[in-house]
């Protein structure tokens, strides 16, 4: 065991040492060199070291996989009725919508935005039906020969209608209208240049 003065010297020493160590493991430093100085070398108490922080572990979070469905969507079928009572032949007064169609689609080669047009110019300028729906559409489609309509035919009347080509007016199926842009269209675009039958391809 030292005696006092040789105690009093090395712990000069050993000061000087723990200065050189972090604030934070300075009492562990000086606790470990006296303990070697007087020959006792147990390592410092637990109570005394800083208990290691657990690292955070951050679990990547597993993707959710979306799970197919083995059932497909049916798509619903639309479904119309043919308008029986619709009389297109024009009694003899009017002209009739084929022979209407003959004039501004001699070839048979109307896109279905620009037949959509026609049908409804037709039923409201010249048969002057007060509420065309989507029924005397489909109907038209019936009247023509080898014309059937799209299958999303439902479609077809709301692109007719919207922004792109706005000739029909069909924010209420139950009175879709021809607005001046369709009327315009029907009576001096019709039939179509080759140049712009293809743009409504």
């Amino acid at each position: 065991m030292p005696n006092y003065d040789e105690l009093k010297s090395e712990l000069v020493e050993i000061a000087k040492i723990v200065a050189k160590f972090p604030e934070s493991v300075k009492p562990q430093v000086y606790e470990l060199l006296v303990n070697e100085f007087i020959g006792n070398t147990s390592f410092p108490s637990e109570s005394n070291t800083p208990k290691k922080k657990k690292e955070h572990q951050t679990k990547t979070p597993k993707k959710k996989t979306k799970r197919k469905s083995r059932r497909k969507r049916k798509h619903r079928k639309e479904s119309f009725n043919l308008m029986k009572d619709l009389n297109l032949s024009g009694d003899g007064k009017k002209i009739s919508f084929r022979d209407f169609c003959k004039e501004k689609d001699p070839e048979s080669k109307l896109s279905n935005i620009q037949f959509n047009a026609l049908a409804v110019y037709y039923l409201k300028k010249i048969m002057e039906v007060p509420n065309v729906t989507s029924d005397h559409i489909y109907t038209c489609y019936a009247n023509i020969r080898k014309r059937t309509p799209p299958k999303a035919f439902l479609q077809s009347i709301r692109d007719t209608s919207s922004k792109r080509y706005g000739y029909i007016d069909a924010s209420n199926l139950d009175d879709i209208k021809i607005p001046h842009i369709g009327i315009i269209f029907v009576e001096h675009e019709l039939p179509p240049k080759k140049d712009e039958a293809k743009k409504h391809k």
